[in-house]
């Protein structure tokens, strides 16, 4: 898996080789305290989990990856509490 790339039933999909447009993005966050990242910036803290891409991903990463297709913009946003992410 590389950066910029999402793993859904154990198959690794490559966004950046559709979608290079979405794939400068600067999500850097100055927290000091221990969050679980973004999985595709690893830098911001993660708050929805995308569940047909299986990715969880920050605001920005989430709407910048699905904006770019007419298929991914019908995928939802399901909000992340920070408790479920410490288990």
């Amino acid at each position: 898996v590389t950066p910029f790339s999402t793993v859904a039933n154990g198959k690794s999909h490559h966004l950046e080789s559709k979608y290079p447009e979405a794939v400068d993005l600067d999500c850097s966050t100055n927290s000091s305290e221990s969050v679980t990242l973004c999985e595709e910036c690893d830098q911001s803290k993660v708050e929805y989990l995308c569940q047909k891409c299986d990715c969880k991903l920050c605001d920005k990463c989430f709407d910048q990856i699905h904006s770019v297709s007419k298929v991914l913009k019908t995928h939802s946003k399901v909000i992340i509490e920070s408790s479920v992410l410490k288990m």
